[in-house]
């Protein structure tokens, strides 16, 4: 059975997501890989945009999570407050 695997790959050469589609049986010439390629390119197309989505809002979330930690670390007048429920 005719496989491809497509890796996503950061700029730094990071490895995001590696995927595999199975091409099917009785694909012997290029004409018929790449015509079940076309047919199988809309999924691929939704796979990788769902990965670069999840690494760029993952990659945001820790950025902003950091200058938020910063931020109270520089901020002298932050305060914190701890409040205790219960009986």
């Amino acid at each position: 059975m005719a496989q491809i695997r497509l890796q996503i790959l950061d700029d730094n050469g990071t490895e995001l997501a590696t995927k595999s589609y199975n091409l099917g049986d009785s694909l012997d010439d290029l004409s018929r890989i790449e015509q079940q390629i076309e047919t199988l390119r809309p999924e691929i197309l939704i796979d990788i945009t769902s990965e670069l989505l999840s690494a760029e809002q993952s990659k945001h979330e820790k950025n902003t999570f950091s200058k938020a930690r910063s931020s109270h670390g520089n901020n002298k007048d932050a305060q914190w407050v701890i409040s205790f429920f219960g009986s």
